[in-house]
């Protein structure tokens, strides 16, 4: 690719994402119906224990940085000993961030993602505890329960006979059974969640894996030394501080010898987003 051609793509794409309708064009485009992109951000940012994303109903865009710089932060440890008129020794730790060496985030895009989740409740209908009654064997006290590991409950406590196991405790057997879910309703305001996003979008003008995971890698933990996490709800976790977009040109794939998709899975898999334009 020539030189002016790789600045032409960085530039108009800075010019082109930095504008509100730009970024969610690229985030959340119109041509894809399932919102694959915008759950595979918000993905990298929320773990949904009980709960699963339904459908993303919309996404705004609240404010773009370009050339947003992150200092990695620098940790010193010491030490301070005196020997005269007494003898004392102090230990120090100084923090600070190395202004030096910027790793530069090219757009700091900040999100609201508004969602439609399928929720676990998780309710309790009714719950009974009891003696679990005679056994034999081994095998018939584990049958008597559904979720239950013998085997290392046998090592744990050095047990391997029934005998054993019957004279070393009294059992009890507890049962908990759960509401049905009532059925879903994706237009139901109760299912609906809004989620703060922080995307930090990485253009790159040649396909280079390595060198492309490398400046995600410290993107995001500077990230998350600067800001930590995003903030838990009622439903999500927050497993990491923003959510890392590669952008790529489309031209540059064939050089690679790999496809878009073959791409996108390698980058998916080590948690970063990727997205190739013209």
């Amino acid at each position: 690719m020539p030189e002016n051609a790789v600045t032409a793509f960085v530039d108009s794409t800075l010019v082109r994402l930095s504008t509100p309708d730009g970024l969610r064009d690229l985030v959340f485009p119109s041509d894809d119906p399932a919102h694959t992109r915008i759950r595979a951000l918000f993905a990298e940012v929320y773990r949904l224990p009980d709960a699963a994303v339904h459908d993303v109903s919309g996404v705004t865009v609240q404010s773009v940085t370009c050339q947003q710089p992150l200092f990695p932060q620098v940790q010193r440890i010491g030490n301070w000993m005196q020997t005269i008129p007494a003898h004392t020794r102090t230990d120090f730790t100084v923090e600070g961030n190395d202004h030096n060496s910027p790793q530069w985030m090219d757009l700091d895009a900040r999100l609201t993602v508004d969602t439609v989740l399928t929720v676990d409740p998780g309710e309790v209908e009714s719950w009974r505890i009891g003696d679990i009654g005679e056994f034999a064997t081994l095998d018939e006290f584990r049958a008597k329960f559904s979720y239950f590991d013998l085997d290392a409950f046998l090592t744990e406590h050095r047990i391997s006979t029934v005998e054993q196991l019957r004279d070393a405790f009294h059992y009890l057997r507890g049962e908990i059974r759960l509401k049905p879910a009532p059925p879903f309703d994706p237009a139901d305001p109760r299912n609906g969640r809004r989620f703060p996003l922080r995307v930090a979008v990485l253009v790159r003008d040649i396909i280079d894996i390595a060198a492309a995971l490398r400046d995600v890698r410290l993107v995001a933990s500077a990230c998350q030394r600067e800001t930590g996490y995003q903030g838990d709800s009622d439903v999500a976790e927050a497993t990491a501080a923003c959510a890392p977009l590669l952008v790529f040109p489309a031209s540059a794939v064939p050089a690679t010898g790999l496809t878009q998709a073959q791409l996108t899975d390698f980058f998916t898999r080590q948690r970063a987003v990727a997205a190739f334009t013209t």
